[in-house]
């Protein structure tokens, strides 16, 4: 369940280890890098999570086994996914691709794209990316495995949307919800529901979706992205002041409560949108010192893509007072 720990399963994982006698180095490379992903969520155990994910690639290439490294590299993958990680996800994506061409398993090869499509995005090469949401549907449907199905229209989704065709992008999203319902209910409700917020917002009728907005603020604790948005949502329908608490109040603790996680560029975009329509000013101040470090990035997530950080970076600049950074920043 996306931003949730699973208790009982982060147990039985840490038990495993317990057990492991390090004997079989690729067994043990396993359990690492899924312990790992499975910490994904507890932001106190962040440094401990990258860790985890650390030990796992190094012991899977000692190990010396495509399959088990594969594997390893894509929950490291997810693992250590965040911001400040373009750089490391860039390489584990690569490795992927190539430990999972070795493996010659379709299925690992599908998750390979899937990585890679994720930096293209991020690094804002949209052809590329295209081009890998394209062989991942091929895959997918060549293997007919129910999930990657889901994943692939999913992101078929994701891409026309990007591209502003919110019509096609809409159609795409209720047939991944469909496919969903079948293999992800929960997360396949929350892939839609922010889809479908999306593409409302743009389309300029987000009165439809600012209840089930709202909802899923309550529904989803450990997603910011959801407030986030609301915040983004309630400027564009002109409702200035609700905008201006749900920011001032994120600001509170200069957004540290916002993980270092695949949601933290999605959540803290949508915040500057909203900052900078609402008049935030402090806010505005802190989020641009947030985001500075991103500049050259894409505000993205599997889901979703939020464009450049620099549209941001603009828009709160102007906030604050410095119109000539704004307009480099824009320009």
């Amino acid at each position: 369940m996306i931003g949730e720990s699973d208790t009982r399963k982060l147990a039985s994982i840490e038990r495993a280890l317990e057990l492991d006698d390090g004997s079989d180095l690729g067994r043990r490379a396993r359990l690492c890098a899924l312990h790992a992903l499975e910490l994904l969520y507890d932001s106190a155990e962040l440094e401990h999570r990258r860790a985890l994910a650390d030990e796992a690639i190094s012991l899977a290439r000692r190990a010396g086994e495509p399959g088990a490294l594969a594997h390893v590299l894509r929950n490291a993958f997810s693992a250590v996914w965040s911001a400040d990680t373009l750089a490391q996800r860039v390489a584990i994506a690569d490795e992927l691709s190539s430990a999972a061409s070795q493996a010659q398993d379709p299925a690992l090869q599908w998750w390979a794209i899937y990585s890679e499509r994720i930096v293209s995005s991020d690094l804002g090469e949209i052809e590329r990316a295209a081009a890998a949401i394209r062989r991942e549907q091929q895959v997918a449907d060549e293997l007919g495995q129910p999930t990657l199905l889901w994943l692939a229209s999913v992101h078929g989704a994701t891409l026309e949307l990007l591209r502003g065709d919110l019509a096609t992008g809409e159609r795409l999203a209720e047939r991944a919800f469909h496919l969903g319902q079948e293999v992800d209910a929960f997360n396949g409700a929350l892939y839609y529901g922010a889809q479908l917020s999306f593409v409302r917002a743009f389309r300029g009728r987000g009165a439809e979706v600012v209840a089930m907005m709202e909802q899923s603020v309550a529904a989803y604790p450990g997603i910011p992205a959801w407030r986030a948005g609301l915040a983004n949502v309630y400027c564009w329908l002109g409702q200035f002041d609700k905008a201006a608490t749900i920011v001032q109040d994120a600001a509170r603790d200069r957004f540290e409560h916002i993980p270092w996680d695949p949601v933290r560029m999605t959540a803290l975009a949508p915040y500057a949108g909203a900052a900078a329509q609402s008049g935030c000013g402090e806010a505005a101040a802190t989020l641009y010192e947030l985001l500075e470090p991103w500049e050259n990035q894409l505000a993205s997530t599997d889901i979703l893509n939020y464009g450049h950080t620099r549209i941001y970076l603009g828009e709160l600049a102007h906030t604050i007072g410095r119109d000539e950074l704004a307009i480099e920043h824009l320009e």
